[in-house]
């Protein structure tokens, strides 16, 4: 429902793009990340493993984005969503403490739901494209991503759920390389290092215009987030194939 409630605002927003005057272009697009999950969570105890103990399964989830050029000296602007929602049934050896709660060796079932928010400012940095005759592009700004997670064990006679809303501010980098009017090559970076939290966000595209401002695109995507906040902490890696198809005007 997230995802649905963010894709109409991003039509919204296409829709009222074309007659702002501070927008020049938009270029949306729906896709499928295939994700392989790993990693660990915990919570005032020991390190849960993602895909050891909780045997979360690989799933396909959606992500929509949206570009906008805006006007010289206005930065332009990135949204984009992405969903994660995964569940599994396994054990650890010993029992392990979550939150207040003691769960035993037994079999215990994990779901696991995730939305990323990613919202950016940046600007093209000058002169590139048009040195190189439009064939690259170098963009940088700031990209603020809400990490939206809530994780529910549950075990026979015992059941424990635990969210947290967390805020990352991360630096934006993209470039893109148009060798050929229908082809082009496309990477974006997101990343951030502090003391108590690392995330990178990496994706690679190979995007072709197929008719009009249509285009379709596929890629790969990894993440690397290990976050805390209070008692929860998230120490996940997620890669995978994804495919897109989008437009852009």
């Amino acid at each position: 429902m997230k995802v649905l409630r963010f894709l109409s605002l991003v039509s919204l927003i296409v829709l009222l793009c074309p007659g702002a005057s501070w927008a020049l272009g938009v270029e949306g697009a729906v896709g499928a990340w295939s994700q392989t999950n790993d990693g660990g969570i915990k919570n005032s105890g020991p390190e849960i493993g993602i895909s050891d103990d909780m045997k979360l399964s690989d799933n396909v989830r959606f992500y929509g984005r949206l570009k906008i050029d805006t006007l010289p000296l206005l930065p332009d602007v990135y949204l984009m969503v992405t969903q994660t929602q995964t569940n599994g049934f396994g054990s650890k050896s010993g029992g392990f403490q979550f939150g207040d709660d003691t769960f035993t060796s037994a079999s215990f079932s994990t779901n696991l739901d995730l939305y990323e928010y990613d919202l950016a400012f940046f600007y093209p940095v000058p002169l590139v494209k048009t040195a190189t005759a439009g064939v690259l592009n170098v963009e940088g700004g700031v990209n603020l991503k809400t990490l939206d997670v809530t994780i529910n064990l549950h075990q026979a006679g015992i059941e424990r759920t635990d969210s947290a809303v967390v805020p990352i501010p991360m630096l934006y980098l993209g470039v893109q390389i148009k060798p050929l009017e229908r082809f082009s090559l496309e990477a974006e970076f997101r990343g951030l290092s502090f003391t108590d939290s690392t995330f990178y966000d990496i994706i690679g595209r190979l995007r072709v215009n197929i008719y009009g401002p249509s285009f379709i695109a596929a890629g790969y995507r990894y993440e690397n987030m290990s976050v805390n906040k209070d008692y929860l902490s998230i120490d996940r890696r997620v890669g995978g194939p994804f495919v897109e198809l989008g437009f852009k005007f």
